[in-house]
């Protein structure tokens, strides 16, 4: 089976994130600095009014000696852009982006246990997180290729008895386990039993060769 990649988002994301606006800073809702010129150089979206703000003038501490320059609606300035909610940032950085269980994502479906989504930054100031499920795989202890449409197919890998008779499960790799056979046994959770009785894992791990 296709495994699921990230490939296509951080090769975005390495593109949004160059570096390229490092010096562009938002100050206020409205006013944009950017630093790297001598004295700053302020950006004022029209959003707010016509007239820039005291905080986005010449003679301001950011832009003690450059006009502030306007921004229309729709256009940017150093990676961010004048909307109708302000300077909204253009793309928010991938780099933090984490996976999730569907069910800590606010998902209150028993039939997603086991799967997980990949959380991406969001909102105005990219402050925000919000699951992005284009992309889904099943979490470690799992194994599978969930749904791309309903998210369910994630099996928890098979177990064991131990000792005190409770079931000790497999283990997997997030992102690498699409197969049974990509779940193991841990040693280290032994020792095992069965009817037979007690039994150990001499070897560091025993993986599942059959579907």
């Amino acid at each position: 089976m296709k495994r699921f990649l990230m490939l296509p988002v951080l090769i975005f994301g390495g593109f949004c994130a160059s570096g390229a606006y490092g010096d562009y800073t938002k100050n206020g809702t409205y006013c944009v600095i950017d630093y790297s010129v001598s004295g700053g150089q302020c950006y004022w979206c029209r959003a707010g009014g016509d007239t820039a703000a005291g905080n986005c003038k010449k003679g301001y501490a950011g832009c003690m000696s450059t006009t502030e320059k306007y921004v229309n609606l729709g256009s940017g300035a150093g990676g961010w852009q004048c909307t109708m909610n302000g300077f909204c940032k253009s793309y928010c950085d991938d780099t933090q982006n984490f996976w999730q269980t569907f069910t800590a994502a606010g998902y209150d479906d028993p039939d997603l246990v086991g799967a997980e989504v990949l959380m991406e930054r969001s909102g105005c100031d990219c402050n925000q997180w919000q699951p992005n499920t284009l992309y889904v795989r099943c979490a470690a202890g799992y194994y599978g290729t969930p749904d791309r449409y309903v998210y369910t197919g994630c099996q928890r890998c098979p177990g064991l008895k131990n000792a005190a008779g409770d079931t000790v499960y497999g283990h997997s790799t997030a992102g690498e386990n699409e197969n049974i056979t990509d779940c193991w046994i841990d040693g280290a959770d032994g020792p095992f039993g069965d009817n037979s009785g007690m039994y150990d894992i001499t070897t560091p791990a025993c993986i599942y060769v059959t579907d």
